[in-house]
Order: structure tokens, then C-alpha cells, then sequence
């Protein structure tokens, strides 16, 4: 299955982030450069979708942070993009060029994605192919120490190609304990599309 890439986020950053010494981020889109602190910090990216974190990868190595170069990228590799229509009249009938733009201009401010890009790409970066729905428990991922954990994990739990509504719900009930015990900050939304941040409490 050619499973798609989401270039551009629609989701607005959680306000007034703490500082956190791990992040464990998904690759969409540029959510990384609006939660990264300045300081060096050990992000992992992960996700189910290998080309997911193929395209981040490649723009960490190689992106300058430009638009047109941003937009040769998505037309090299030949991925399957997902754009969001933004509110954009006769969205369908636009060329792939036309929407990629649309979204440039409506989801991102060039100068913020122009300059905080390169944070990202200035941190201890590793990627992990995993899927959060089938392994709630976190094994392999999550890494056990001491230091403070951020996590953003979007609407995994309720996502049109992962599992079933019942195993998505089961999914997010184990997922809340994990991150309850590993004192995971935690930044997405529940399984029905709420926001969730913070740490959960038990009971």
C-alpha cells in the first residue's frame, strides 16, 4: 500500500511547552519545529509509515528550508502527498503544484518554517519505524531513564488507515497507561478527536 505523506500539518501547537531532554515526534509535517527547544535534545521520529520517515529524513540531511527546494524533494521521490484543503475553493480541480502552494502559504509562515527548520535539523535525530496502535506498551520505543519525555502523537488512535475503531479505543486505553508510568508528556488527541496534553494521572 502507498501509504501517504503529510507534508503540512493542520494541528496547532500545544501553548507553553516545558523544556524536555527526549522528544518522540511523528514526522508529519513541520509540528517538530514549533515544539523543539533551541537546545540540543535526542528526538526520535517514528511512525508505521516507512516513507513517512524516509521524507523527514531526507529533509533533515538535505532540505535548505526553501520552497521551491522543498517542493523538487516531494516531486523526486514520487510519494504519495496528502494536502489539506485549507478552506481553498475548487480544491479537487487543482493541479498537485497548486495545492502543495495553497498549503505553503495557509498552513505555514515562510519565515518560521524558513528559520526554525534548521533547529530541528541541529539535534541528536534517530527514526524508528513503529506503529503506537499495535504496540501501546511503547517497547522498543520509548527509551527507560530518568530524563523528561515529550511525546506527540496526533490522531494515531482514531486514523482511517491503521486498525478498527475497537482496537484503536483498546489501543488508547493502554497507551494512557504507558505513558501514565513512564511520566510521559503526552500531546495529540484521544479517540474521539479531543485534545489531550499533559501527563496522565492514574485511576
Amino acid at each position: 500500500m502507498n501509504l501517504p505523506v503529510y507534508i503540512f500539518n493542520t494541528e496547532t501547537p500545544f501553548p507553553s511547552i516545558p523544556f524536555f531532554e527526549e522528544y518522540y515526534l511523528l514526522p508529519a509535517g513541520f509540528y517538530d519545529s514549533s515544539v523543539l527547544p533551541s537546545n540540543n535534545v535526542t528526538v526520535t521520529y517514528y511512525d508505521f509509515n516507512q516513507a513517512a520517515l524516509n521524507f523527514k529524513k531526507l529533509l533533515i540531511e538535505q532540505w535548505n528550508c526553501s520552497k521551491d527546494q522543498l517542493w523538487e524533494i516531494i516531486e523526486d521521490l514520487k510519494i504519495n502527498c496528502v494536502y489539506s484543503n485549507s478552506g481553498t475553493k475548487n480544491f479537487e480541480d487543482m493541479t498537485q503544484r497548486e495545492k502543495f502552494d495553497a498549503n505553503w502559504y495557509k498552513l505555514c509562515k515562510t519565515k518560521d518554517v524558513f528559520e526554525s527548520f534548521f533547529k530541528v535539523k541541529s539535534n541528536t535525530v534517530k527514526f524508528i519505524k513503529y506503529d503506537i496502535v499495535k504496540n501501546p506498551s511503547l517497547d522498543d520505543l520509548i527509551q527507560n531513564n530518568t530524563k523528561t519525555k515529550y511525546m506527540w502523537f496526533s490522531n494515531c488512535f482514531k486514523y482511517e488507515y491503521g486498525e478498527d475503531t475497537d482496537i484503536q479505543t483498546c489501543a488508547y486505553t493502554q497507551f494512557i497507561k504507558t505513558a501514565n508510568d513512564y511520566n510521559l508528556f503526552i500531546d495529540g488527541k484521544d479517540v474521539m478527536l479531543n485534545n489531550v496534553h499533559g501527563i496522565p494521572k492514574s485511576g
